[in-house]
C-alpha cells in the first residue's frame, strides 16, 4: 500500500510506518474501484502524513497496481489507525459536467473534468449504438457520475474505470463468459415476478383539424412462462411514444418481455482460491480480479432449473467484487440492472423513442 500527495508527489508507503493489516477493497459495476479499508497498526498518538485525507492511494499486487482511490478522513483507534479510501469509480462524483459549445456530447463534459484534475484517461466515448444524446442536461447542473448514468442507462449500456483509471463505455456481454465460477454452497435466486401477458394503450391517430387523438389497445402473450407458472397479466402505457400502428405497440411489448429477466441470482457468492477460474480451468489471482467480467455458472451443491429463463448453462455479469486480504476470500454479486424492472424497461424505451416532432 502506497499513497502519494494529490499532484502525484511524496510516496510514502504504509508498510514502512507500521503493519498494515485487515486490507478489504472492492469494485462495482457501473463505476470502477469503489471502497477500500484497512487497518495501519501505529498508537493512535504517532499519525503519519502517510494518512493524510486527500492522498492518493494505490494497492498493489506483485508489481501491478490493483486498486487507485482517494483517502477518507482516517480514525483512530486502541488497535491503530482505521484507514478507508473511496475509489477510482467514484471520482465522477467529485466534478461536475460542464461543457459549452453549440453542442452536446459524450465526452466533453468528461474531458473538460479531467482537464480540472479528474484522474481518468478516457480514450473516447463518441455517439455510437450504445451512448444517449437526445436530452442533454444544463451545463455544471449535474456529476460526471450522473452523465455517465444518463447517457447510458437509457440505451442498456453501462461504463467503468478498469486499471490504469482507464474509462469505457460498452454494452454488457451477458452471455459470452469469461470465467467459471464454482459455488461450492447452495446459493437462492431472487424472484421478479412472471408476467405472461402485456396488456398496452397507445395512441393509434394524433390530432388534427378533423378530430382529437385516437387511442387503442392490444396485447403480447409470454406463451412459454404461461404454461410453466400460470397467467400474470400487467398493463403499460405506451401513449407517451406518440402515435404508432398495433404492430409497433405489439413488436415493442414483444422486445420488452423478451429483455426481461423474471429470476436471477440477487445473493453474493463467498469464494476461495480454485473456485474462480479460467474458462480452460486455470484458477485466477482472487486479489487482482475486478468487477465487470461475465461468470458461468457451476454448481458443486444445488441444482439448477426451475424457471424458463435463464436457460442453461447459467451466465452473469459481475457487478460487485470485494476481496479481503485478511481470510483470502472474494465476494461476488451479479449485475442487476433494468433487465429485472418491467418500469425500467418501458421508460427506458419511451425515453429513447420519442414522438415525431
Amino acid at each position: 500500500m502506497v499513497t502519494f500527495a494529490p499532484d502525484g508527489t511524496d510516496p510514502r508507503w504504509l508498510g514502512a510506518a507500521g503493519h498494515f493489516t485487515q486490507l478489504t477493497y472492492s469494485y462495482t459495476l457501473p463505476g470502477g474501484p469503489d471502497q477500500l479499508t484497512g487497518l495501519l497498526q501505529i498508537p493512535a498518538g504517532s499519525r503519519t502524513k502517510a494518512i493524510d485525507a486527500g492522498r492518493i492511494v494505490q494497492a498493489y499486487r506483485g508489481a501491478a497496481c490493483v486498486w487507485d482511490g482517494k483517502l477518507d478522513e482516517s480514525a483512530a483507534s486502541d488497535a491503530g489507525w482505521q484507514v478507508s479510501a473511496h475509489g477510482a469509480g467514484t471520482f465522477g462524483a467529485d466534478f461536475d459536467a460542464e461543457w459549452h459549445g453549440g453542442s452536446f456530447t459524450s465526452d466533453e463534459p468528461v474531458n473538460n473534468a479531467i482537464s480540472r484534475g479528474l484522474r481518468w484517461v478516457n480514450p473516447g466515448i463518441g455517439s455510437g449504438a450504445g451512448v444517449y444524446l437526445a436530452q442533454p442536461t444544463d451545463s455544471a447542473s449535474v456529476t460526471v457520475t450522473d452523465h455517465l448514468n444518463n447517457i447510458t442507462q437509457p440505451t442498456g449500456s453501462t461504463w467503468y474505470v478498469g486499471r490504469g483509471n482507464i474509462l469505457s463505455v460498452y454494452t454488457p456481454n451477458w452471455t459470452a463468459p469469461t470465467r467459471i465460477l464454482i459455488a461450492t454452497a447452495p446459493v437462492t435466486r431472487s424472484l421478479y415476478g412472471y408476467p405472461t401477458v402485456l396488456w398496452a394503450r397507445y395512441q393509434s391517430g394524433s390530432d388534427s383539424t378533423s378530430g382529437t387523438a385516437t387511442f387503442a389497445t392490444t396485447s403480447v402473450t409470454n406463451t412459454a412462462n404461461a404454461a410453466k407458472h400460470g397467467n400474470m397479466e400487467l398493463f403499460i402505457d405506451l401513449t407517451p411514444a406518440g402515435t404508432m400502428s398495433s404492430g409497433t405497440a405489439q413488436s415493442t411489448l414483444s422486445a420488452i418481455l423478451k429483455k426481461y429477466t423474471a429470476a436471477s441470482y440477487g445473493d453474493t457468492f463467498t469464494i476461495r482460491d480454485g473456485q474462480l477460474t479460467t474458462l480452460g480451468g486455470t484458477p485466477v489471482d482472487l486479489a487482482a480480479e475486478q468487477a465487470g467480467f461475465t461468470a458461468q455458472l457451476v454448481f458443486a451443491a444445488g441444482g439448477y432449473g426451475g424457471e424458463v429463463v435463464p436457460a442453461l448453462p447459467v451466465t452473469f455479469t459481475c457487478g460487485s467484487y470485494t476481496y479481503d486480504d485478511s481470510t483470502q476470500q472474494a465476494t461476488i454479486g451479479a449485475y442487476q440492472n433494468a433487465k429485472f424492472d418491467l418500469a425500467t424497461l418501458l421508460s427506458n424505451w419511451v425515453t429513447t423513442h420519442p414522438p415525431a416532432a
